[in-house]
């Protein structure tokens, strides 16, 4: 892989790579209930992994109480839900982007529907005016 670099020393040439986006440990990810005891204490222990294949912990979370169980599976729902809302939100960027645009399209034809009811009430009276100087009012 041929790296990109940013900026380089003018007095040492060192060159510095690219900023790449941090890849994490592929999804999905599930909890584990190791019930490891740590230190004598009543900390249990929960491992986050990777689902399949296994490729070693990602996290482990200690606690006291149901609290790090919940901690665990709250952070295994985000990582693994992730993917999936951001499709979601760019979908609901692009529905609001076309609701938008819809919108434009319905105030445009309000106000031409309002220039035709001014002309036509300037019409009606135009006519009434006209009946009314003919003595037909």
């Amino acid at each position: 892989m041929k790296r990109k670099y940013i900026s380089q020393d003018p007095d040492s040439g060192q060159t510095y790579p690219a900023m790449q986006e941090p890849q994490h440990t592929p999804t999905p990810w599930e909890v584990v209930d190791l019930g490891v005891k740590k230190f004598l204490s009543t900390n249990t222990r929960f491992e986050i992994h990777r689902s399949y294949p296994y490729i070693g912990h990602v996290a482990l979370i200690f606690g006291d109480g149901t609290e790090p169980k919940a901690n665990a599976e709250f952070i295994v729902r985000a990582v693994n839900s992730h993917e999936a809302l951001l499709r979601e939100n760019e979908h609901l960027k692009q529905l609001v982007s076309e609701f938008e645009k819809q919108a434009l399209k319905l105030i445009e034809m309000n106000e031409g529907l309002e220039k035709l009811r001014e002309s036509a009430n300037k019409e009606t009276n135009r006519w009434k005016a006209i009946a009314q100087a003919e003595g037909n009012s």
